[in-house]
């Protein structure tokens, strides 16, 4: 019988190094895929006794397990880009932070946002390269769009992920250029990027 064994001294170590190498600046904590594999709730626990309090999720559930389990209060991001109204309304009833990864996510969002007179705090998703989802880097226009045009979404936020950040540092160096750009772009026109976020911890 195989077993999955993690030491939660050693696992306690990587977390202080890794706020000790953010010299400060907030981390969000991955917790999809059941903590990739060591429990969201588990995971998330340990997280928080070391002071981290935001935390990425991919579904509905991860979210919902968190918000029952003593995390009233933690910012938590959705980091898929969704559009079915019965999950975004599920999702903006627990106050999780959505992905705007697409001009209909955007769309569905801000409808269901001014519906409820509240708007919904969200972080805007540039594709550099992953290709899962997300704004072009030359789609610029729609994302500009977002911030003129959809009253009811607050963007809080600005990011992407890297496609292959452990194996590849000249195309790593390529996609964190061009989200610089972005970002660069939207600055000047005078656009709030919120927080700025890329560094997965390849």
């Amino acid at each position: 019988m195989n077993e999955y064994v993690v030491e939660r001294e050693l696992l306690a170590q990587n977390i202080e190094l890794l706020k000790e190498m953010a010299h400060g600046v907030p981390i969000w904590a991955v917790v999809k895929g059941d903590g990739y594999g060591l429990g969201v709730l588990p995971l998330a626990q340990e997280l928080a006794a070391h002071g981290i309090d935001r935390f990425c999720v991919t579904e509905r559930r991860e979210a919902e397990l968190l918000r029952e389990n003593g995390f009233a209060d933690a910012q938590i991001l959705m980091l898929r880009s969704v559009t079915d109204p019965e999950e975004l309304a599920r999702l903006l009833d627990l106050r999780v932070i959505l992905t705007v990864g697409s001009w209909e996510a955007a769309q569905r969002i801000d409808e269901l946002a001014q519906q409820r007179s509240e708007p919904a705090e969200v972080h805007l998703k540039i594709d550099t390269g992953m290709g899962r989802y997300g704004f072009l880097p030359e789609e610029i226009a729609c994302l500009t769009a977002i911030y003129r045009e959809k009253k009811h979404l607050a963007v809080k936020g600005v990011y992407t992920h890297f496609n292959c950040a452990l194996s590849d540092k000249k195309l790593t160096r390529q996609e964190f250029a061009a989200f610089q750009a972005v970002l660069g772009q939207l600055r000047e026109m005078g656009f709030e990027t919120g927080t700025v976020h890329c560094c997965n911890s390849g």
